[in-house]
């Protein structure tokens, strides 16, 4: 079975203030179980290269911890196995306080 992301209740559009944290979720399903991976911008999110980002639970969950405003934009979370792959997106704002 094709992965299969639950929007049901996401927000797609969060908004955090500087130095606050912010959870993105990805809720996907799909057998076998889906590799998952999130994107900012066009760029594979690298949390060696950002020690203030984090993948839980198998990167189905991406945490940022003391957000920047240079951690705005596009967040995709993208979901694939040998049946297809499905993606979600999100839009980040991080205001000042």
């Amino acid at each position: 079975m094709a992965p299969v992301i639950d929007r049901e209740g996401i927000d797609t559009r969060p908004r955090v203030i500087v130095n606050s944290t912010t959870v993105l979720n990805c809720p996907v399903s799909g057998t076998p179980v889906p590799d998952v991976v999130w994107l900012h911008g066009d760029r594979l999110v690298d949390t060696h290269l950002h020690p203030n980002m984090h993948l839980l639970a198998s990167a189905r969950q991406l945490r940022i911890d003391s957000a920047a405003v240079a951690d705005a934009g596009v967040y995709r979370c993208l979901a694939t196995n040998k049946a297809g792959q499905d993606h979600l997106d999100y839009h980040l704002a991080v205001h000042g306080q």
